[in-house]
């Protein structure tokens, strides 16, 4: 227990570990393992064996008195069936014999607007009931039939394999009835309804539903009957409260520290948007040097995720863009070629392969405007319309469809998807040759890649982009990498491109940009080890809180 705790500091930083670290509460609590020194305090109290008889004694007068029917009797609980050993003083229990009612809940049409509402499976969440989405009941009958009580439960009959059998308690917040997904009981006297609560969300009873859940196309099934036979550990009344004592007490704890982790990781992550905000609207290279040195001392304590290095990346394509990366480089070599003569030298070549039949003639591109330009650039650079410096290589005869990918072979396939490769094919046919390095960029992803090896295209959406041979490609990519197109989902994003206007500097500063940006890049890949390297030790320290708070003689329950 004191290992749990200890570590709590640890393992609280993400929602995820929150979640899973209240599951190992719960499981510590139906096993007694929470209470463990409570019963060396307390060890005169009633067994659950004395307030099962009680139970049994009061069921049977209500069935005299005739206030419930005889039910069919449940099968006792064999050692085979236990799923660990219980303290000394608990039972095993079949729900069914402990609890009452297990009924299905109203199948009439619900409305939009009304008084009573009708609870529904999306409204059972984490153990509790969420008014929210609700829809109402408009049949006076049913609104007497299903009027749910004060500490009811109801529980989720059906809904996905992950989420069948979900239970939550309900508090008489307001009057409510509940819908046939769901099954309603309630608990005998001597049985906490929140203790009942806690066993019902807890990795015991997730493990139960897996095992006796019937699984049809889209959804999974847990009928009343399954529902009453689940195995219930019963400790003695007082113990129940205080098991309820320690949970409320354990949650309270994992809550408030993550948190006061979400408000270090929100202030960090704060802290370090204004620097990257800083550094993309630096007025002059004295402010920008200085901030760039402010984000590099520390950005260790500024950033706690990805996403921090990923918008870092970002920032870092923005300086380059604009030239902020290279100013000093510009006042040590004022005299180097401007980007404008490189732009005639472009046009010449285009002009000569034109003339050679190689390309055809484009559109007059309209000149560009001053309201265009989204921000100044460098003396010498030029800011030109992105199709001036490229032409597309057709590839539809060599296109290769997805379901023929292989996931080994000759020649690497390169497609608009995520990742650089996206598979193999064995036929040389399809195969580009590269000689100069290429862009790929993904039509309806809007992926950019750079390519300077033999590849086959991927099928629909795999745009190739030639680069005429005074353009710096890498120095192109990154220009790409910087550009926001905007998401139009799962549709075409080429033409946008197209539209865009890109920055050209000279040939020479081109390549100093290029070096810079890759080291800067390579400095972020450190930065995601790091983070890769912490997230993992967090693991590894979940996973020794797992095993250390699941040591039992029979079995551990899996709750990852």
């Amino acid at each position: 227990m004191e290992f749990l705790t200890d570590n709590f500091k640890h393992l609280t930083t993400t929602p995820e570990n929150v979640e899973q670290l209240k599951k190992l509460v719960l499981q510590m609590a139906v096993q007694g393992r929470l209470t463990a020194n409570w019963r060396e305090e307390n060890p005169d109290m009633e067994p659950a064996s004395v307030l099962l008889e009680k139970i049994k004694a009061e069921k049977e007068k209500l069935i005299k008195d005739g206030q419930i029917k005889r039910q069919k009797p449940l099968p006792a609980i064999s050692d085979e069936e236990k799923p660990f050993d219980l303290p000394g003083s608990w039972e095993w229990e079949r729900l069914g014999n402990v609890g009452m009612g297990f009924e299905y809940g109203t199948s009439s049409k619900s409305i939009r607007v009304g008084d009573i509402p009708v609870l529904r499976m999306g409204n059972l969440q984490n153990g509790e009931i969420i008014w929210d989405n609700l829809v109402y009941s408009a049949n006076e009958n049913d609104n007497q039939m299903y009027l749910l009580q004060e500490n009811d439960l109801l529980f989720n009959r059906t809904n996905s394999r992950e989420l069948v059998g979900k239970t939550s308690l309900f508090s008489n917040y307001r009057k409510a009835i509940y819908a046939g997904y769901l099954i309603r009981f309630h608990m005998m006297n001597g049985i906490s309804s929140v203790y009942t609560n806690y066993v019902m969300n807890s990795p015991l009873h997730r493990n139960w539903c897996d095992e006796v859940k019937t699984d049809a196309i889209g959804q999974s099934n847990i009928n009343a009957t399954k529902l009453k036979n689940f195995r219930f550990p019963v400790p003695p009344l007082a113990e129940q409260q205080a098991i309820v004592s320690k949970v409320e007490q354990l949650f309270s704890q994992i809550d408030q520290l993550h948190a006061l982790a979400q408000k270090r990781i929100n202030y960090r992550e704060k802290s370090a948007k204004a620097l990257f905000s800083k550094i993309n609207n630096a007025g002059n290279d004295a402010e920008l040097q200085d901030t760039w040195q402010t984000l590099t001392s520390h950005f260790h304590n500024l950033t706690q995720s990805k996403e921090s290095v990923k918008q870092l990346r970002q920032s870092i394509l923005q300086m380059a863009v604009q030239g902020k990366l290279t100013a000093k480089w510009r006042e040590e070599n004022p005299d180097v070629e401007p980007a404008g003569v490189l732009l005639e030298k472009i046009k010449a070549e285009k002009e000569q392969l034109i003339k050679d039949g190689k390309i055809k003639r484009e559109k007059t591109l309209p000149p560009i405007s001053e309201e265009e330009m989204p921000y100044e650039l460098p003396n010498n650079w030029v800011w030109i319309r992105f199709p001036f410096v490229f032409t597309t290589i057709s590839s539809r005869e060599k296109q290769v469809m997805t379901k023929e990918y292989l996931s080994q072979g000759k020649y690497p396939i390169v497609d608009q998807g995520q990742k650089l490769i996206g598979g193999y094919f064995n036929d040389s046919s399809k195969l580009i040759r590269v000689k100069t390095p290429l862009i790929i960029f993904g039509d309806h992803t809007k992926e950019v890649k750079y390519v300077n090896f033999d590849f086959i295209p991927g099928a629909d959406g795999t745009k190739i982009l030639k680069f005429f041979f005074r353009i710096n490609v890498e120095f192109t990519y990154y220009s790409l990498k910087s550009l926001d197109l905007g998401n139009r989902g799962y549709s075409r994003h080429f033409k946008i491109l197209k539209n865009k206007l890109i920055p050209i500097c000279p040939v020479e500063e081109q390549e100093v940009i290029v070096t810079k940006v890759k080291q800067l890049m390579s400095w972020c890949d450190e930065l995601e080890k790091k983070i890769e390297k912490r997230d993992a030790y967090q693991g590894k320290m979940m996973q020794a809180v797992v095993k250390q708070a699941f040591k039992m003689e029979k079995e551990t329950v899996e709750v990852l």
